[in-house]
């Protein structure tokens, strides 16, 4: 009490104005100091400060936990990913391979075997130019199948097994592309030249492949070949047909290599006085018009 009113007769004493804001300015200075160098508050602020810093551990221990709790839901989720792709890059597969199951063609069916003829040669020229040259060959083999509804069964080396739902349209395919490997060897020092061999009958169809006589035969007579000949067994003569534009040569009777009785050969040409234009033309496999085979 006696405190209060020595303060408040000192307080009585201060001159107004500016002077007596200045003064007591000073005086809450004074006292503060005072009162931040005693030991309670210097206690009180020695435990104020380990509890911020006990908090302040706390939070960021909080933040990192959830930083890594973030992490691993990323990790997670990533890994999750990239099992999905895997399983939907395998569903992918076995779809593809269903898909393959589904479109070769069953029942009757025309085997067409073609391989490069004399590869020796080209693979001297060195292994870049070899493989370039055999990537376009594939490509010329490859880019001709849609329009008649071949289907690449297998790629061997330098050499492709394709399957046909007809005899026709496989004898078409082989012209086709002979013309365009003559195409494509007007501007090579050194020609690329095919030879194609072609039956037709009911293989059994194994997971994506054809196995069984006709396949055998098809290989035979393509064995048979020389570079830009095509080569037919009496089968696929028969099952095509007459074809506008195009001549069956009979050679005559073959013993084939693993087939037991000899086999009649034919070879197809295109008549290029029958095909439109001056030079042989693409054959239309959608217009068939029936025409007499000739022979030698």
């Amino acid at each position: 009490m006696y405190s209060i009113l020595l303060a408040q007769g000192w307080l009585e004493q201060i001159p107004g104005g500016a002077l007596g804001i200045l003064i007591i300015a000073i005086a809450i200075a004074i006292v503060l100091n005072a009162v931040l160098k005693s030991p309670p508050f210097k206690a009180l602020a020695a435990i104020l400060q380990a509890l911020a810093a006990r908090i302040g551990g706390r939070a960021y221990v909080e933040q990192q936990q959830l930083e890594i709790d973030r992490k691993l839901k990323t990790m997670g989720a990533e890994l999750a990913a990239a099992k999905l792709k895997e399983a939907l890059s395998k569903l992918a597969t076995e779809s593809e391979i269903v898909n393959i199951k589904r479109r070769l063609p069953s029942g009757t069916v025309t085997i067409l075997f073609s391989d490069i003829d004399d590869w020796t040669p080209i693979a001297a020229q060195g292994d870049e130019q070899a493989f370039e040259i055999l990537q376009e060959h594939n490509q010329i083999v490859r880019q001709l199948l849609r329009a008649y509804e071949g289907l690449e069964v297998k790629n061997y080396g330098d050499g492709f097994m394709i399957a046909f739902p007809s005899a026709k349209k496989a004898i078409l395919y082989a012209l086709e592309l002979q013309r365009t490997l003559d195409e494509f060897n007007r501007s090579r020092e050194r020609p690329l030249r095919v030879a194609i061999g072609i039956n037709s009958g009911e293989p059994i169809q194994h997971a994506e492949d054809y196995i069984g006589h006709a396949v055998n035969l098809a290989a035979r007579i393509q064995s048979e070949a020389h570079g830009g000949q095509i080569l037919i067994s009496e089968v696929v003569k028969n099952l095509a047909g007459p074809i506008q534009g195009v001549q069956y040569l009979d050679r005559g009777l073959s013993q084939l290599q693993g087939i037991a009785e000899p086999q009649r050969l034919y070879e197809v040409l295109a008549i290029a006085a029958l095909m439109p234009g001056s030079t042989p033309q693409r054959l239309d496999s959608g217009n068939l018009n029936p025409s007499t085979q000739q022979k030698p």
